[in-house]
């Protein structure tokens, strides 16, 4: 039995060798390519609330597939006069 006691923390720790390995290659893609940054927000300024929403929709492209309307298009395309 301790036999197997030592065998399975072996494994345990050829695995874990293995996935330090893999966490440190990703980190340092993360760290390389600036993938990952942070933004302060104060939850009780609206300012700091709206600088992280426009970062969040920056990131998601949100309304990137809304159609561009020009400063000659009237805003109130559809309805009737």
């Amino acid at each position: 039995q301790r036999r197997m006691v030592v065998e399975r923390r072996q494994k345990v720790e050829a695995r874990r060798t293995k996935y330090n390995r893999l966490t440190e290659a990703i980190c340092g893609l993360l760290d390389d390519y600036s993938m990952v940054s942070f933004i302060p927000m104060n939850v009780k300024d609206e300012e700091s609330i709206d600088l992280v929403l426009m970062h969040v929709d920056n990131t998601i492209q949100y309304g990137e597939d809304q159609e561009v309307r020009g400063a000659d298009q009237d805003d109130n395309v559809g309805e009737d006069d």
